[in-house]
């Protein structure tokens, strides 16, 4: 799984349902916010992965691998 595909399934987990909650919680660009919601080949820089983190609650490390409780 790729860790736009971590952020968008932990997004729905806590109740985000669109790339526009995205923009308004983490305050991210449109265009970043639909590429991670959507585009394939995007990948998200750890930065932009922290930040959604913070705002989702998670550690960033958590949107990189596909089950989280592993170290």
């Amino acid at each position: 799984m790729q860790p736009r595909q971590r952020v968008r399934e932990v997004a729905e987990q806590k109740g985000w349902t669109s790339a526009m909650d995205l923009v308004r919680e983490a305050k991210l660009a449109q265009s970043t916010a639909y590429q991670i919601w959507g585009d394939p080949e995007y990948v998200p820089s750890v930065a932009i992965l922290a930040r959604i983190a913070q705002k989702l609650g998670v550690s960033y490390k958590d949107l990189l691998v596909d089950d989280p409780t592993i170290p």
